[in-house]
C-alpha cells in the first residue's frame, strides 16, 4: 500500500547520460559536463524561411511592476502558444533555448548582443527572434513587441498594444501575435489564447507563478496558486492536472483515499481537456489511466507522446517517471520480470536535467529510486501481475514480487529473497556503495538549487545513512531555515532518528519529551517508515535515563485498540512490526545496555518494573516475522 508513496512522489517531478552508478570515464557521479563536438555553424536558410522559425525571448519589465514581472517569461509562453499551433511555422522549444544559452554561458537575464545572437540562431535554428517591453504608468498597460531578422538584424515586425493595467492581456497578445503571423505569411489569422488556457488572465497568471514555485519544490505554496487558478477558472484543466501533482507533496496520504482532491483534480482535468491541443489531452489522458490503475496503458501513452516529439520535455519527463514508477510485471515471459525500466527512467532524467536545469523537481525521482537502492525506508520496489479499477485498489493488495534495486552499469532489480540470503556485511556494504551515489546526485542537486528545502532533506536522510550525523542535523536545520513544504515525512522524527545514532541522547530525550508532553505520540502513524516519532521517542527516553517519562510513554501506547501491555507495546515500538521498521541491533544493544545497568531505578517505576528483562535482555530476541513479498500494511490515520 505505501508503495503508491513511491509512485505518487515520482509525478512530483512534473507540472505543465545513462541512469549508471558511474561516469563514461568511470568516476562516480556527479559527472563532469559530456565535451560534445563543437556545434557546426549551420548555413542561414532563406529569408521566407528565416521569418518563420521563432526564436522567443524573456520581455524586459521596464517600469518594474510587480504586478506585470510575470509576463517577462509569460509573454513568450502566450505567444508559443499561439504560434506553435500552426504546423508551417517552428517556435524553438524554451528548454531548448536555455540549453543553448548555457553551452553559449549567455545569462539568462542578459540581452545578447549581435555576435551572440547569431550564434544562438545557429545552436537553435530559430532565425526570427522575439522580443519586447512593458511599460506600466498611469493604470495602463503598454506592450511592444519586435520581431527582428537574426542574420541581417532587420526588423521585421515593430507592434505596440496598450491595455488598462488591470485588463485582460490575453487580448492584447492574440493582436499582437497576429501581426507575428503576418509578418511569417500566415493571412487571417484568428488565435484565441483562452482557448488554449484559460479565460482569465489572473488564472493563467497564477499557473504561471505555480509552475515556477513547483521547479524549486515549494510545493505548498504552489498548490495555493494553481488553487487560485481553477477557483478564477474551473474550466482551466492545465492547473488542474498540475494542481493533482503538487497536491501531494502537500499531504501524500490522499494517494490513498479516492474522493482526495488529487483525484478530484485528475478528474477535472480530463473532464476539460477537449479545450486543450490534441498532446496536452492525451498527456492529461495518460495521468487519469494511472490513477485509475491502468499502468500499463498509462505507460504506453506516455511511449508514445515522447517518440512522437523528442522535444516535448513534459513528455519526456512523464515518460521517465512512469519508468520509474509503474509496478507492473510482464506476465508474457517466465519468471514474470517487471516492465518499468528503472535504467531507462534514470537516462531521461540526465538528459532532461542536461537540456533544462531548471527542472529540478526531476531529482525527485532519482532520489527516490536510488534512495531505496541504498536502504532508505522499505528499501525494495514491487510488482503486480493484475491490474485493479483503481490506483488505490491495486496497491491495498499484496504485491507478487518485491526487488531491490541495484546499482551498477545499469539498474538490475534483484529478487528480494535473494538480496536477503546474501550475508548481511554484504547486504551492508551494497547499501553503502549505493548511497554514496545517492549522495553525489544530491550535491548536484544542491549545486543547482542550494534553496530548494526538498534538496537538503534528502541531504539529510542521505547523510543519516551513511553515519555522517552532524551533516544530517544541519541539512535538516537547513531545510527548516528555507520552509520544508512537504509532508510526505515527518521531520521530527527523522531528527530524533539523526540523534539517537549520532548519541546525542540528552538532546533527543528532551525532543521525545517534548513529543510525549503534546500528545503527539497516541495515535500510530499512517506510515511507520515515514514517521519514527515514536520508536525514537522511546529509544531516546530510555538512553537518557528518563524512566518516568518513558514510563509514562508506554502507558500512551498500551492504550492502543489491541489492548497490549505496557512491556509489549515499549518491546513493539523498539523492535517494529515489520523488519525494515525495526531499529538497528547496534540502536537496540544500547538500550538494553542503558537498562540493564540501571535495573534498580527502572524496577522503581510502577509502569516499568515488569518490563526490566524485556527492556535489559529480550530485545534482540524478539525476532519480526519474514519480510514478505508485499507492500507493508498502512494503520489507519
Amino acid at each position: 500500500m505505501r508503495s503508491a508513496l513511491l509512485i505518487f512522489v515520482g509525478l512530483l517531478a512534473w507540472p505543465l547520460a545513462s541512469a549508471t552508478a558511474q561516469c563514461a570515464d568511470g568516476a562516480p557521479p556527479p559527472c563532469a559536463p559530456v565535451r560534445r563536438a563543437s556545434t557546426p555553424v549551420r548555413t542561414p536558410p532563406s529569408a521566407a524561411l528565416r521569418a518563420r522559425r521563432f526564436l522567443l525571448l524573456p520581455f524586459r519589465n521596464v517600469t518594474r511592476g510587480a504586478a506585470q514581472e510575470w509576463l517577462v517569461t509569460g509573454a513568450p509562453l502566450m505567444f508559443g502558444s499561439v504560434l506553435g499551433e500552426f504546423r508551417d511555422l517552428t517556435v524553438v522549444p524554451e528548454e531548448r533555448v536555455s540549453a543553448a544559452r548555457h553551452r553559449l554561458a549567455l545569462p539568462a537575464d542578459v540581452v545578447p548582443d549581435v555576435t551572440q545572437m547569431k550564434r544562438l540562431a545557429e545552436e537553435t535554428d530559430g532565425w526570427t527572434a522575439v522580443t519586447g517591453d512593458l511599460f506600466a504608468n498611469g493604470g495602463k498597460l503598454r506592450i511592444t513587441v519586435r520581431a527582428f531578422d537574426v542574420l541581417t538584424s532587420k526588423v521585421i515586425v515593430r507592434a505596440e498594444r496598450e491595455i488598462a493595467a488591470d485588463a485582460d492581456v490575453r487580448d492584447a497578445f492574440d493582436r499582437l501575435s497576429v501581426s507575428l503571423l503576418e509578418a511569417a505569411g500566415v493571412k487571417e489569422a484568428t488565435p484565441d489564447l483562452r482557448a488554449l488556457t484559460t479565460r482569465s488572465v489572473d488564472a493563467y497568471r497564477a499557473f504561471v507563478q505555480g509552475t515556477a514555485l513547483y521547479q524549486r519544490s515549494a510545493f505548498r505554496r504552489a498548490e495555493a496558486s494553481f488553487s487560485e487558478a481553477v477557483k478564477l477558472d474551473s474550466t482551466f484543466a492545465l492547473a488542474w492536472a498540475s494542481l493533482a501533482v503538487t497536491s501531494f507533496g502537500t499531504d501524500g496520504v490522499q494517494a490513498f483515499l479516492a474522493g482526495s482532491k488529487m483525484y478530484r483534480a485528475v478528474e477535472q482535468a480530463a473532464r476539460n481537456a477537449a479545450r486543450l491541443p490534441p498532446r496536452q489531452a492525451q498527456f492529461i489522458r495518460s495521468m487519469q489511466l494511472f490513477m485509475h490503475g491502468q499502468l500499463a496503458r498509462a505507460h504506453r501513452l506516455a511511449d508514445s507522446l515522447a517518440s512522437t516529439d523528442p522535444n516535448d520535455l513534459d513528455a519526456r519527463t512523464w515518460l521517465a517517471n512512469t519508468e520509474l514508477f509503474v509496478y507492473m510485471l510482464d506476465t508474457t515471459v517466465s519468471p514474470p520480470r517487471q516492465l518499468m525500466s528503472p535504467t531507462r527512467g534514470l537516462a531521461l532524467v540526465r538528459d532532461i536535467l542536461e537540456q533544462d536545469p531548471g527542472r529540478r523537481s526531476l531529482y525527485l525521482s532519482a532520489m527516490y529510486m536510488y534512495g531505496l537502492s541504498a536502504g532508505l525506508w522499505w528499501g525494495e520496489v514491487w510488482g503486480y501481475k493484475q491490474e485493479f479499477g483503481s490506483l488505490g485498489a491495486m496497491l491495498t493488495r499484496p504485491a507478487d514480487a518485491a526487488y531491490v534495486p541495484m546499482l551498477g552499469d545499469t539498474v538490475v532489480l534483484i529478487d528480494r529473497r535473494a538480496f536477503n540470503r546474501l550475508p548481511a556485511t554484504e547486504q551492508a556494504q551494497i547499501r553503502q556503495r549505493n548511497a554514496a551515489v545517492v549522495m553525489a546526485w544530491v550535491e548536484r542537486w544542491l549545486v543547482a538549487g542550494p534553496q530548494d528545502a526538498e534538496a537538503h532533506l534528502w541531504a539529510a536522510r542521505i547523510a543519516d545513512v551513511l553515519g555522517d550525523f552532524p551533516r544530517a542535523l544541519r541539512e535538516i536545520g537547513a531545510a527548516e531555515s528555507i520552509g520544508i513544504e512537504t509532508s510526505l515525512e515527518n521531520v521530527t522524527g527523522l531528527r530524533l532518528q539523526v540523534l539517537v545514532r549520532g548519541g546525542e541522547y540528552a538532546t533527543a530525550g528532551a525532543v521525545a519529551d517534548s513529543l510525549l508532553a503534546a500528545n503527539a505520540l497516541a495515535a500510530r502513524p499512517f506510515i511507520s517508515w515515514l514517521d519514527r516519532r515514536r520508536p525514537y521517542s522511546a529509544a531516546a527516553l530510555l538512553l537518557s535515563k528518563r524512566w518516568a517519562r518513558a514510563g509514562a510513554l508506554g502507558e500512551v501506547l498500551a492504550k492502543s485498540p489491541t489492548g497490549q501491555t505496557v512491556c509489549t507495546s515499549l518491546r513493539d515500538e523498539l523492535v517494529g512490526r515489520e523488519a525494515e521498521s525495526a531499529l538497528a541491533p547496534a540502536e537496540l544493544r544500547r538500550v538494553m545496555d542503558t537498562v540493564a545497568a540501571h535495573r534498580s531505578d527502572v524496577a522503581a517505576v510502577p509502569a516499568l518494573a515488569p518490563c526490566v528483562e524485556t527492556l535489559a535482555t529480550g530485545l534482540v530476541m524478539v525476532s519480526p516475522p519474514p519480510r514478505p513479498a508485499s507492500p507493508p500494511d498502512a494503520s489507519t490515520p
